[in-house]
């Protein structure tokens, strides 16, 4: 039996079809969907009595979800096989469901790889239509993605399948569930997160905004893959990380929500009175055109109330058809909409009304301005468009958020919004604002403004040189802001922190990325941001996406109102942030030039405006003098290797091979000679790293590092060599022996994970004690081996092969050393003792496992 939304979107599918000339009464298609539709007005009662069921969300509180993380490094996305209306973009972690307005199902997608035990897979929606019944289902099943043969709707599935449909549960399409958990999927909003985890148990649980809602099946299979049906008004989701401060604020803005929806009794909305071809839906807050490709006017709307000075009234273009010419037209009216006689266009009226359109204004019908602002015709989905009349009745247009300037005087009063769907426009939503306009009048220059392009939530203000997130007491994210200029060296960006509500987890998020602003897609949230971006969350260093670090100087959920917050891109490629004039210190190092500042006002920063650096800097002391570090790479290089930064930035900049770099001099005692891994590509063996008595001025630098003829010990992910023979993992070998055969030398107890599975950001060191006749080996600072014993006669160069998967590195400022403290294993310091295994080596990788020889789970470490 078919579902109540199937059946109401079917009846709203048959409606664009009858009025689209693509299909005819004569198409089997447009029968069949008919066909679909014969159900008899009992059953659609039943069913409308099922889906009425609601629940109420109690004082239920965020839990943790960390028992749930999976530790494994195969990080979930979405199998490249979906359905067939399915886009996959961001490394597969999103779909989309193409043509939403046309299409409500034929859009499933399923992990790339079945659930682990414990595993939370969670989803946050991204996008939204008002069109459909219905929303997003989730659930898992045991069908391979590779093998089955997608359906139009995973409810239609007859085996192996669990999904949660509004607040019900649905094994092999049957309600085994009618009222489970304490949410209904079909009620939930942009930015709402759905996961689910089948515990090691076998039991399924669901969660909303990281509320567990509790056992939804038991005895489930153990091979399942995780499925999201994008049907009715779901459009967009993407895989995320669990979040913590992401689920309390989302349950917080829910209940806002739920207050400010019975107390606001003053919402701007569309009055249903309107143009012949226009229509009013989603609860007064949108128009459209619903016969947009055969009429290009009579679409013109007004607000359902006056507007009152210094309110803005904005609208976001929802979508466009290319057949016509022209596009969306705002302004104001004296005429009631109760009152007023449509006219095909608004511009035809010759009383009491003014307009913005194109890029010109014009008042009864008469151009008065020519030039005025941006072209409205070149408007894309998503921009948006508004009008307000400020304190002094002068009219204002805005176009995403940015004042157009002042456009008429003397404006009269109990003026009415109007939005005329002209051409192009088709469809267009009222965006919500509690947006008060303060004049600005003072010239500002370009490197002192917010680009245009922002976040949906971001109104831009004070000329461009303040951003608000618009709502802040129900909406906490959706609002990045950029830079207009790319910040220029040994320059600084301040930004004034304007606004804290403490009600919201997490504040202001601060980063620069070499995303082009105009050609960028921007995402929920800066963490969301898995390429070109450098961001301080909180007190912790993420360079695309990965954590280098926690317990930065400085912690941005920390702001108050008024703090100062400066970023500077050094000549030596070091970012350092500011607060209040001081230098917290170096939070990334060689970072490229022309970068556009990131903002997220997120959480509780609402509102922040760009200072003066002139005022800003004034006490803030650079050195002049930039401390480099003992050791830098040597000038003679593998011939695929690019050198920067006083050559303490190492690219390997095509192939596999050619990747050799060695330490600008011999190490010298006891000071350690120390790379970061800044560049990993894929997954593949990664960098080889040790000594050498090769002397890189005087010889050829072969194509690797076992090419090398002189004594070389070097670590190559999971072995340890000496020379270029290697016969086990325990073992090295001795070259010295006078007839060639090997020689096995105990290495002695190393308790690290292997070269090929560190992450960028890593650091890694070797350090020589001459006195203690050995080399150890250094992890993010701390010791976790002894690398060589019984150092050679000759001098020791340190040696790098940029290999594999690893493309590019770089020797730390000695100043840094805030950037090495990630969590590791003080190095055993039994491992030295006579009770040594002499055939054994333990290896201790990142799940806090310990492994044998053969890689058999043992135990985990005690340290």
């Amino acid at each position: 039996m078919m579902s109540l939304n199937s059946h109401i979107n079917y009846f709203k599918l048959l409606e664009t079809m009858e009025s689209d000339s693509d299909y005819s009464e004569n198409d089997s298609s447009f029968s069949d969907h008919r066909n679909r539709l014969s159900l008899d007005q009992t059953t659609m009662a039943l069913l409308a009595r099922l889906d009425e069921i609601t629940l109420d969300d109690g004082d239920s509180t965020v839990t943790d979800l960390s028992d749930t993380l999976s530790s494994s490094g195969d990080k979930l996305h979405f199998h490249l096989k979906t359905g067939s209306l399915v886009h996959l973009s961001n490394e597969a972690r999103t779909a989309e469901r193409i043509r939403p307005l046309d299409e409500f199902n034929n859009a499933v997608v399923m992990t790339h790889r079945p659930l682990q035990d414990d595993e939370l897979f969670e989803i946050r929606i991204d996008k939204m239509v008002e069109k459909w019944s219905g929303s997003i289902e989730v659930g898992i099943t045991t069908h391979d993605p590779n093998i089955i043969a997608f359906p139009g709707t995973m409810t239609n599935l007859r085996s192996g399948t669990i999904m949660m449909s509004g607040c019900g549960i649905l094994t092999n399409g049957k309600g085994t569930r009618r009222e489970y958990g304490h949410f209904n999927l079909d009620d939930l909003q942009v930015g709402d997160r759905i996961g689910l985890t089948r515990k090691k148990n076998l039991d399924l649980h669901y969660f909303v905004n990281g509320i567990d809602q509790g056992v939804a099946a038991s005895s489930v299979a153990q091979c399942v893959w995780g499925v999201v049906d994008l049907y009715g008004r779901t459009v967009k989701v993407t895989i995320v990380d669990h979040d913590d401060h992401e689920s309390a604020n989302l349950m917080l803005r829910r209940r806002m929500l739920n207050q400010s929806g019975e107390s606001n009794v003053e919402r701007t909305c569309f009055h249903p009175i309107c143009g012949k071809y226009a229509a009013v839906i989603n609860n007064g807050r949108t128009v459209h055109r619903p016969n947009a490709k055969e009429d290009f006017n009579n679409g013109v709307v007004l607000t359902n109330r006056p507007l009152r000075r210094g309110e803005l009234f904005e609208v976001r273009l929802d979508k466009l058809v290319s057949k016509w010419a022209g596009s969306i037209e705002i302004g104001v009216t004296i005429h009631k909409p109760t009152e007023l006689n449509f006219p095909t266009t608004m511009t035809n009226v010759t009383s009491g009304t003014w307009m913005m359109t194109g890029n010109g204004v014009m008042h009864n019908g008469t151009t008065v301005m020519d030039n005025y602002g941006q072209n409205l015709d070149r408007l894309q989905i998503g921009d948006r468009v508004g009008v307000l009349i400020d304190e002094n009745r002068n009219l204002h247009f805005f176009v995403n958020g940015e004042d157009q300037g002042e456009s008429i005087k003397k404006m009269p009063d109990n003026l009415y919004g109007v939005v005329d769907l002209y051409g192009q426009a088709a469809e267009a939503t009222i965006v919500e604002s509690d947006f008060i306009y303060k004049p600005f009048e003072t010239s500002v220059p370009q490197n002192l403004k917010f680009h245009s392009k922002h976040g949906r939530n971001i109104m831009l203000i004070e000329n461009g040189t303040s951003a608000k997130r618009m709502m802040p007491h129900i909406e906490f994210n959706d609002a990045i802001v950029l830079s207009m200029c790319p910040l220029k060296t040994n320059d600084m960006f301040c930004i004034i922190v304007d606004k804290i509500m403490t009600q919201w987890k997490g504040s202001l998020k601060v980063g620069v990325t070499t995303k082009l602003p105009q050609l960028w897609e921007l995402p929920c949230g800066l963490s969301d941001v898995e390429q070109d971006m450098w961001l301080l969350s909180g007190s912790s260093v993420f360079k695309d996406g990965v954590r280098l670090m926690n317990n930065y100087c400085l912690n941005l959920d920390s702001l108050s109102e008024g703090s100062v917050i400066g970023i500077t891109r050094f000549s030596d490629g070091s970012l350092h942030y500011f607060l209040n004039n001081v230098d917290m210190g170096c939070a990334f190092n060689f970072v490229p030039n022309n970068l556009f500042v990131a903002l997220d006002l997120y959480g509780r920063c609402c509102q922040v405006s760009i200072g003066s650096p002139d005022t800003l800097f004034e006490n803030v002391i650079v050195a002049d003098d930039i401390d480099l570090p003992p050791y830098t790479f040597h000038t003679k290089t593998g011939q695929n290797i690019k050198l920067e930064f006083n050559n303490t930035v190492c690219t390997r900049t095509k192939d596999m091979t050619h990747g050799l770099v060695f330490s600008s001099k011999p190490l010298e005692n006891c000071i350690a000679f120390e790379i970061c891994i800044e560049r990993l590509d894929f997954v593949f063996k990664s960098l080889r790293f040790g000594l050498t008595t090769f002397n890189p001025s005087e010889g050829y630098i072969p194509d690797t590092i076992f090419g090398l003829d002189q004594p070389t010990w070097f670590f190559d992910a999971k072995t340890i060599y000496e020379i270029k023979y290697v016969k086990r993992l325990n073992f090295v070998y001795d070259f010295k022996s006078p007839d060639r055969e090997w020689k096995a030398v105990p290495v002695g107890r190393m308790k690290k994970t292997h070269l090929y599975q560190f992450r960028a950001g890593t650091h890694i060191a070797i350090k020589i004690f001459e006195e203690e006749d050995k080399a150890c080996l250094y992890v993010n600072g701390k010791q976790v081996g002894c690398f060589m014993n019984h150092l050679p006669g000759e001098p020791l160069y340190a040696v790098v092969d940029v290999h594999g998967s690893c493309s590019k590195i770089y020797i730390p400022n000695p100043n840094d050393d805030a950037l090495i403290c990630l969590d590791t294993p003080e190095f055993d310091q039994e491992s030295n003792t006579s009770d040594q295994k002499e055939e054994e080596t333990f290896w201790w990788n990142e799940k806090a496992d310990i492994y044998d020889l053969g890689y058999r789970n043992l135990k985990s470490p005690t340290c």
